[in-house]
């Protein structure tokens, strides 16, 4: 199995074909946005928490607010990671046509283009 290969304009280059090596490359991708998609979330909370000084005194003043601020601050993270790790790789990606099958090469394209999806 695998993708589909597309010209600069979207349309399928071998209807009924798919590409094995772009799918991998889709795969490995989306593997690692998903990976960089949870640094935020381990790093900038615990930063902040611990460098952060007056934060740090009311934390210590007042401990039930630790989990709404831990929350928030988690959810801010998500917020920023979200778009960087998506906006690393892009939705439909390139792949040179000499690192393609060879069933794909010799139709006249330098460059092909696939979804790597989600």
């Amino acid at each position: 199995t695998g993708v589909p290969l597309l010209n600069k304009d979207t349309e399928n280059v071998f209807p009924g074909e798919t590409s094995s090596v772009a799918a991998a490359r889709g795969v490995y991708s989306t593997t690692a946005s998903r990976a960089i998609l949870q640094m935020p979330t381990y790093f900038i909370p615990p930063l902040i928490l611990e460098t952060v000084v007056p934060l740090k005194h009311f934390l210590n003043d007042n401990p039930l607010m630790v989990v709404p601020i831990t929350t928030i601050l988690l959810l801010i993270s998500f917020g920023i990671g979200l778009p960087c790790a998506v906006g690393m790789f892009p939705q439909v990606s390139s792949i040179k046509a000499d690192e393609v099958e060879e069933k794909f090469r010799g139709l006249g394209y330098t460059e092909f283009y696939y979804n790597k999806g989600l």
